[in-house]
């Protein structure tokens, strides 16, 4: 998302440049506003390793999306794998996961849908990512870990994923630790409005007579109800019932 700003941000600022009459000096202030607040929040996405590792993750992109959006900024492309690598390793102490001997099995991708929407088009655009600089992809190299395999496998390559996680639950056996990476990444919210929203609601169910319920009491209730109100307790039952 941050990308997809910075893009309309920089958009603007050339057409500003390109004929500066045309725009009033409110918006010139408010446009270099916006891209100040803009590289504010950019800038903490540095100082922890989830934002670039949960880009990483999706097999349309992995390192050859940061290549490609960030090409003006070399130094910031150099800490990305590192920076991955390093949560990489701390999940594979954590979970003592033994490496799989062979490669990961291709599986055939579903048949993709049109898409609508800004974002989306924006993530269909970036199929290719700037398909020319994909060398990297075709070096011959050992792969020592599944990290490895994942980023550099001439076999894993995907042209344009609509579902990570479904990705990743596929091959789950080929990839345990980046699988549990890939779950816990993409499960943390893009915002927190939905949180609060839902936190907000647990008023309604601490009143005068029940005053004493516990906090886990309290989060399974609220989580139960998100997710009936969603579908997805729905969808697994149906999923129960078929299998």
């Amino acid at each position: 998302m941050m990308d997809i700003l910075d893009g309309l941000l920089q958009e603007e600022k050339a057409a500003v440049a390109a004929d500066p009459r045309s725009y009033s000096n409110y918006y010139v202030a408010g446009l270099d506003a916006g891209y100040t607040k803009l590289m504010k929040y950019f800038d903490l996405t540095a100082k922890t390793p989830y934002y670039r590792a949960a880009i990483c993750l999706v097999p349309s992109f992995k390192l050859l999306y940061f290549k490609d959006k960030w090409r003006s900024h070399e130094i910031w492309v150099d800490t990305v794998e590192p920076d991955v690598r390093q949560l990489y390793n701390e999940y594979a102490t954590k979970y003592s996961i033994t490496e799989p001997a062979s490669p990961p099995q291709q599986t055939e991708q579903p048949q993709q849908t049109p898409e609508l929407g800004r974002f989306k088009l924006h993530r269909r655009l970036d199929r290719s990512v700037d398909v020319d600089s994909n060398s990297d992809r075709r070096k011959r190299r050992r792969m020592v870990d599944e990290f490895e395999r994942y980023l550099y496998d001439e076999d894993v390559v995907e042209p344009f994923v609509e579902e990570p996680l479904t990705w990743w639950r596929e091959r789950e056996k080929s990839y345990p630790i980046l699988t549990q990476m890939a779950f816990d990444l993409f499960s943390i919210p893009a915002m927190s409005a939905e949180c609060e929203r839902v936190f907000s609601q647990s008023k309604r169910l601490i009143t005068d007579e029940r005053n004493r319920l516990g906090s886990a009491t309290i989060e399974a209730n609220e989580c139960l109800k998100n997710w009936l109100r969603r579908g997805h307790e729905q969808r697994r039952l149906r999923d129960m019932l078929a299998g």
